[in-house]
């Protein structure tokens, strides 16, 4: 997003991959209310790894679009080891 947009510098998940790079965001506002944000691409977005344990949905790869937890992150490299849901 680009600075003058009001969702500038603000925290979404990542809900639905609507194509290999558009995306479905939800952003919860300072009231609490849902808006979701569709369409947006990779390069609207700074990416931030969850910690192990926590969700993730598969952006790139055989398994992409499914639903994951962190099992663990290997910093040197840069990759993360990742369980999907299915596989729970």
């Amino acid at each position: 997003m680009d600075k003058y947009s009001k969702y500038y510098l603000k925290k979404v998940v990542i809900t639905e991959l609507l194509s290999d790079r558009e995306f479905e965001c939800l952003y919860i506002d300072d009231q609490n209310h849902k808006i979701f944000l569709r369409e947006l691409r990779e390069k609207d977005l700074q990416t931030s790894v969850p910690r192990v344990g926590e969700n993730a949905i598969i952006l790139r790869g055989n398994h992409c679009g499914e639903h994951a937890v962190i099992f663990q992150r290997e910093k040197k490299s840069e990759k993360l080891i990742v369980q999907t849901v299915g596989e729970l």
